[in-house]
């Protein structure tokens, strides 16, 4: 069987330097999708990006977008994925910084 949607998660290559931007100069770190699709197979991922104080989130997605509408559509998956992603692109993305900068949930049980 060929898998007609993929999706996977890896780690964020470039947390230490979205972070680094974030402490030094403010901001915010935004989640993107991008889409790429060919005949039956669809890759959707997350791109990360600093985004600083003096951009809008908006803005910054729209480079996200056009990546979208060039190379989202052609698979029947894609012709269902693009257009979500075109929209959480146009309207600002997801704001991440306060999950990515939180400190990590205290564990009961566990002696510091």
């Amino acid at each position: 069987m060929v898998p007609l949607w993929w999706n996977h998660k890896v780690p964020i290559r470039n947390l230490p330097e979205l972070l680094q931007l974030y402490h030094q100069h403010g901001g915010s770190i935004v989640q993107y999708r991008r889409i790429y699709s060919v005949i039956l197979f669809s890759h959707t991922s997350s791109v990360f990006e600093w985004v600083p104080p003096t951009t809008s989130h908006r803005a910054a997605g729209r480079k996200h977008a056009l990546w979208c509408f060039m190379f989202g559509w052609w698979s029947i998956p894609g012709l269902v994925g693009t257009p979500i992603a075109l929209y959480k692109n146009l309207f600002g993305g997801m704001d991440v910084t306060s999950f990515l900068t939180a400190p990590p949930p205290i564990v009961q049980g566990q002696n510091p």
